[in-house]
């Protein structure tokens, strides 16, 4: 953080039931920059890596 602007990295995992298991399918990370405008947070920009990408159908008659 500086002034009125920071960054931010985050990671995420999107799982999914596959028979009596949970399985990645999903995954990545958000690299964020954010400004301060009038005393709130905002983004600027996200970027969305994804490191990994399966499968992500629905197999469980739900």
């Amino acid at each position: 953080m500086s002034g009125d602007a920071a960054s931010s990295i985050s990671d995420y995992l999107v799982v999914r039931e596959s028979g009596p298991d949970l399985i990645p399918v999903m995954g990545g990370t958000y690299k964020d920059q954010w400004v301060r405008q009038g005393g709130t947070w905002h983004f600027q920009r996200k970027e969305l890596v994804h490191d990994i990408a399966g499968d992500m159908a629905l197999k469980n008659n739900r």
